[in-house]
């Protein structure tokens, strides 16, 4: 039942069946038995997609650790496990130590799974999605172009066709971006229903798109009404949240509607220092982006207070505002 809530979305419920079951399997099997492991896998999937991406991250290393000395380095769950505490890595901005692990660990996939097994598929996907967060666009490219696709209608389809679509827009091509993109919306509304969290991502990915095109009017035209629904769908603290309104910041300044892009950014860069921590990546992003602003408004005194030596500048595109793309990551919810 958790795995069929994670695929509609519905991701609390997930968290509160599998963290009741965790709690009653550490009780009556012990905190190292492989069905207590497989649960508490489950838990910090729940965990990651509602947002709680510190504590994910704990928990994945603690299970990584465990599942290492009780199943081995080379067991299929071992191998889940570490791409899930890679995927938590990126979700914390520690992009280098994401990457750490998933180059080594695409290796071990096609040499234990093989080439073609769809586990491998994903590691590949996840490892181009790495390479995009350092900047290494051009072989996220190479990666994610060549992906076997399952079918138009496979969940796992729509995953590789929004991130093949991001990579071209990193490479700036945006109007094959944008081939991908207007069509891939209506596909995930159809096939995952308007209220889903993948599909207000296919939403964002395509504002971002039609901004990068000078399709200004039609960026705000998602953007706007995409923070109330992320809002009312994930919650306003949700990471997701956060850069919807990001976004909706910057499409406010590319039409000149500054004013409203500071009564956004200004909370928003608070929020981020508290739910992310003032060193993240995107947090940096957030402050550059809001001196950016206050400097539209000439209000330079404002500006210097904001304005950060970002260590992820070159990560992003170099124009002001930046605009930020989201990425899926593929985390396994079965019994890993």
């Amino acid at each position: 039942m958790g795995g069929l809530w994670i695929r509609c979305g519905l991701y609390g419920r997930a968290y509160e069946l599998w963290e009741g079951v965790w709690g009653i399997l550490k009780e009556k099997l012990g905190e190292w038995h492989p069905e207590t492991l497989s649960q508490m896998n489950k838990v910090i999937i729940s965990l990651a997609e509602l947002g709680s991406y510190k504590k994910a991250l704990e928990l994945g290393e603690t299970l990584v650790k465990r599942s290492q000395e009780i199943l081995g380095d080379q067991h299929p769950d071992t191998l889940t496990r570490m791409q899930n505490l890679a995927s938590s890595y990126s979700d914390v901005g520690r992009y280098d130590e994401a990457l750490q692990i998933k180059e080594p660990l695409v290796e071990k996939s096609k040499h234990i799974l093989g080439e073609q097994h769809p586990d491998t598929l994903t590691r590949m996907q996840n490892l181009a999605s790495s390479y995009s967060d350092v900047g290494r666009y051009d072989e996220a490219l190479q990666i994610e172009e060549p992906l076997h696709i399952l079918g138009e209608q496979h969940p796992d389809t729509l995953i590789r066709m929004q991130n093949l679509a991001c990579s071209y827009s990193d490479v700036g091509r945006y109007d094959e971006a944008l081939q991908i993109k207007e069509p891939l919306v209506e596909m995930s509304k159809h096939i995952l229903g308007e209220q889903h969290p993948h599909t207000l991502t296919s939403m964002q990915n395509l504002a971002c798109s039609y901004s990068d095109v000078g399709r200004y009017d039609e960026a705000l035209q998602i953007s706007e009404p995409l923070v109330e629904m992320s809002k009312h769908i994930l919650g306003e603290q949700h990471p997701d949240t956060l850069t919807r309104m990001q976004n909706l910041a910057y499409s406010y300044s590319d039409v000149g509607r500054y004013d409203e892009a500071l009564q956004i950014s200004e909370p928003l860069v608070e929020m981020s220092k508290h739910i992310l921590g003032e060193q993240h990546p995107k947090t940096l992003t957030r402050m550059d982006t809001l001196a950016f602003i206050h400097s539209q408004l000439e209000q330079y005194k404002q500006v210097s207070s904001h304005t950060t030596i970002s260590p992820v500048k070159h990560i992003f595109t170099s124009h002001a505002p930046v605009k930020c793309i989201f990425r899926f990551f593929k985390k396994h919810s079965g019994k890993k």
